[in-house]
């Protein structure tokens, strides 16, 4: 099991360094042009809030943010990449360790590193992007009011992770269940139900009232969210790729067999 997390963490930083060239080379000009509105609007309300000085106090603190250069944002930008590419490279390793031990996985796809890696790549995108995406998309710069409501959509991204998590991991398993476990009709739907169900929760619940309101023309964001969606896409097949490269290069798997690292 150690080795493997060792291959994860290999495979997780070199796809975090292509996932942080990827935002540079696609997705942060995108956000640059955002801020070129943000720039106006707030030029905007900085204007008429001197010209009502003398009926308001001024709320604006004088505590400059922070701002990176431009030479440090692509290396802040690639380092938080990559350090989010081995997390999430420990995650997959984990699930792919314990996917083998215990024999969850289809043997069909434990024979095809490509295969493998194209089919764990889907599924973390799945659960960490693509389905809570579908209530709570990707935003730019430039929303009015979005600092208000960012805990609740934080806890709310952080819910439907967890249960789409758990409701994929429950459908991936489950023909093996089928097979080794469920002998009748009614528990393979039960289970099947149940799953769906479970991934579908966070939406039931609702997901959290947020600003829309933007001074971004709505174009831009369109293309922000495919260009985004499609980066992080990129990302996760990046990952998982190269993990069960590792892996296979690593164990040699022998057909019928598993890898010594895994086992």
């Amino acid at each position: 099991m150690t080795r493997i997390l060792v291959q994860g963490c290999k495979a997780g930083a070199l796809a975090g360094v292509i996932w942080g060239l990827l935002m540079l080379g696609f997705v942060s000009p995108i956000i640059g042009q955002a801020e070129k509105y943000e720039d106006a609007a707030q030029e905007f309300e900085v204007h008429q809030h001197q010209h009502h000085h003398e009926h308001h106090h001024s709320t604006v603190s004088n505590v400059p943010d922070f701002e990176p250069s431009a030479l440090q944002r692509p290396i802040l930008t690639v380092l938080g990449t990559t350090l989010m590419g081995i997390a999430f490279g420990i995650l997959m390793s984990v699930g792919l360790g314990l996917g083998m031990r215990f024999k969850l996985l289809p043997e069909t796809l434990v024979r095809h590193p490509i295969l493998m890696g194209a089919f764990f790549g889907l599924i973390g995108f799945l659960i960490f992007q693509g389905i809570p995406s579908l209530g709570l998309p990707p935003e730019l710069p430039g929303i009015i009011g979005a600092e208000n409501d960012y805990d609740a959509r934080q806890t709310w991204w952080a819910f439907c992770v967890v249960c789409c998590g758990l409701g994929v991991i429950s459908l991936v398993t489950l023909p093996v269940l089928l097979r080794n476990r469920m002998k009748r009709t009614y528990g393979s739907i039960s289970f099947f139900i149940g799953a769906v169900a479970l991934m579908l929760v966070p939406f039931i619940w609702g997901v959290p009232a947020h600003s829309e309101l933007s001074v971004v023309p709505a174009e831009l964001k369109t293309y922000f969210i495919c260009v985004s969606t499609g980066v992080n896409a990129l990302f996760w097949f990046c990952l998982g790729g190269l993990l069960f490269y590792f892996v296979y290069q690593t164990d040699r798997l022998i057909k019928g067999s598993t890898p010594k690292s895994l086992v």
